[in-house]
């Protein structure tokens, strides 16, 4: 639930700030006339980031559940707490930009 929950928030933050900060269009569009090779040092980051955000589900998947269920129960809780902050800073961080780009 709580990996399902931060892919819907990145991509409602995400789609919500392109939308709505006119800054982060003309970003985006600027980063999508660099040249392809340009953007290739950004992959292995992303993957990184994704292998280790999703390792832990994959754990999870593959593990009885009565064998580690206290670890399962303190992931899936650290899981939500994550999710949780992350939706505030990133709420935090979209008004502000919004406050900053209308003055």
């Amino acid at each position: 639930g709580a990996t399902l929950f931060y892919g819907f928030r990145l991509a409602l933050h995400l789609l919500a700030r392109q939308l709505t900060v006119p800054d982060i269009a003309e970003r985006i569009k600027a980063f999508d006339k660099t040249p392809r090779l340009k953007r290739l040092p950004l992959i292995p980051p992303l993957a990184l980031f994704y292998a280790c955000m999703t390792s832990p589900l994959l754990f999870a998947l593959r593990t009885p559940p009565t064998k580690y269920l206290k670890v399962a129960q303190i992931g899936c809780g650290l899981a939500w707490a994550g999710a949780a902050i992350e939706a505030i800073a990133d709420a935090q961080k979209f008004l502000q930009k919004r406050r900053d780009y209308a003055q």
